[in-house]
């Protein structure tokens, strides 16, 4: 019920994955108990988060788009393997979760696989794994690095498998950028893969940094 109330754009989504993502980046769950009063509540709510909202539906429908155009690609491309798709693990003793867009299993490595869904503008990564943007006002840092997301999914990864000792863990973890609009221009001197989804099989080939 809270869900169908606060989500207003989930008839415009088509994921349930992205619709997940909105409520659960807001914060709404526990806002709120069952009550008489809950619309009026909700109308104020509502109105303060409206923009934080329409930027999240935004950036989970391109991201959950990214995501299907590149699995479908990764499907065509390998030959074999297992695709896993939106693989939440928890690990630690604080059972810290995170989740990995993509991992793509083969008898040579694991593909930690990050997906990201940026408009038709520059990028730049450091040798650091910083990214900058330019949509032609100049180099913007970002606030997030995808090279360095990447990079926790395979630590997270790869702790996982020492937990639970399963012979995965003796297979190496490599960490990928996969950029799902293929207009997205980018120049990549980081330690992690960066690839178009049009040259994904550069990457099945081993034209990537392995951890």
């Amino acid at each position: 019920f809270y869900y169908d109330k606060m989500c207003f754009l989930a008839d415009c989504i088509n994921s349930s994955i992205a619709k997940k993502r909105i409520y659960d980046r807001l914060g709404l769950a526990g806002k709120f108990s069952e009550s008489h009063d809950f619309l009026d509540r909700t109308a104020g709510l509502l109105n303060k988060y409206y923009d934080a909202m329409v930027s999240q539906y935004k950036t989970c429908e391109s991201g959950a788009y990214g995501e299907y155009k590149v699995n479908e690609k990764l499907k065509a491309y390998a030959k074999g393997g297992i695709i896993l798709e939106n693989i939440r693990l928890e690990v630690g003793a604080d059972r810290e979760s995170a989740e990995t867009d993509t991992l793509y299993i083969t008898a040579g490595g694991i593909y930690s696989i990050e997906t990201k869904y940026f408009g038709a503008y520059k990028i730049r990564v450091d040798s650091q794994d910083n990214w900058y943007k330019d949509r032609g006002d100049g180099w913007q840092p970002m606030d997030k690095s995808p090279s360095r997301q990447s990079l926790f999914h395979v630590k997270n990864l790869a702790s996982f498998f020492d937990e639970k000792g399963t012979a995965f863990g003796r297979l190496p973890i490599i960490p990928v950028v996969v950029m799902a609009n293929p207009k997205t221009v980018f120049q990549n001197g980081g330690s992690v893969g960066v690839y178009s989804i049009d040259h994904m099989n550069e990457m099945l080939r081993g034209a990537h940094p392995v951890i």
